[in-house]
């Protein structure tokens, strides 16, 4: 498509640009619709991703290309406020969003804010949690009753004496795919197969620290 660089301050992350601080590229593009008022808003907002998030044109246009009824910057600002108060750097914002882009546009209380407690309460908070979640940002995509907390649980038992979760995070760190999948088809049936096989208690929760994707193939 083409290619700009950020022309925005600091502070356009928290105010939305106005029309006349557009690129004039993209300025050019929507106002050429025959919904001009409207086509400037969409503008507003995918020049907005570009400069808060670091997206490319081609990204930014394509991710709002299925959200023609978004004309306004409030849910990436709130997004992005919100995400800077738990104590993500803007480099962790960025990372989140570029490999997750819908959750710029996410309900905070009713979709974020309970899968970002859950992992805080397995002890990710401040920076940790930032470093994590900008890594593997896609799982606050999926559902947390169907996929994170049954997912956890079963993982948890396979660490009884891990009180801190630490092994638990070990593990969440190198293959946090096994989160992305369904709870009760590969992981359990792995993990009885490995115990059939007389790998149980320590042997077994060593054999998931050390190789995690073993128990996801």
């Amino acid at each position: 498509m083409y290619a700009l660089r950020s022309s925005f301050s600091i502070s356009s992350r928290h105010n939305p640009p106005s029309l006349l601080r557009i690129d004039p590229l993209l300025y050019c593009f929507f106002s050429s619709s025959s919904h001009s008022q409207a086509s400037a808003s969409y503008g507003i907002v995918v020049q907005y991703l570009i400069d808060t998030f670091e997206l490319s044109p081609a990204r930014a246009v394509s991710i709002m290309s299925s959200r023609r009824g978004i004309a306004s910057t409030e849910k990436p600002q709130s997004v992005y406020k919100y995400l800077s108060e738990l104590g993500f750097s803007e480099a962790h914002i960025q990372s989140t969003i570029r490999l997750a882009p819908q959750i710029a546009f996410s309900n905070i209380e009713k979709t974020l804010k309970p899968k970002i407690e859950f992992f805080q309460n397995l002890g990710l908070v401040g920076s940790d949690l930032g470093r994590f979640i900008s890594k593997h940002s896609t799982l606050l995509t999926i559902s947390l009753e169907k996929r994170l907390m049954p997912s956890v649980e079963i993982l948890k038992s396979v660490f009884p004496k891990d009180e801190c979760n630490s092994d638990l995070l070990q593990v969440l760190r190198r293959c946090s795919d096994m989160l992305m999948r369904s709870p009760y088809t590969r992981l359990p049936v792995n993990i009885n197969y490995l115990q059939s096989c007389g790998i149980v208690g320590s042997q077994l929760s060593m054999l998931l620290k050390r190789q995690p994707a073993l128990f996801v193939v």
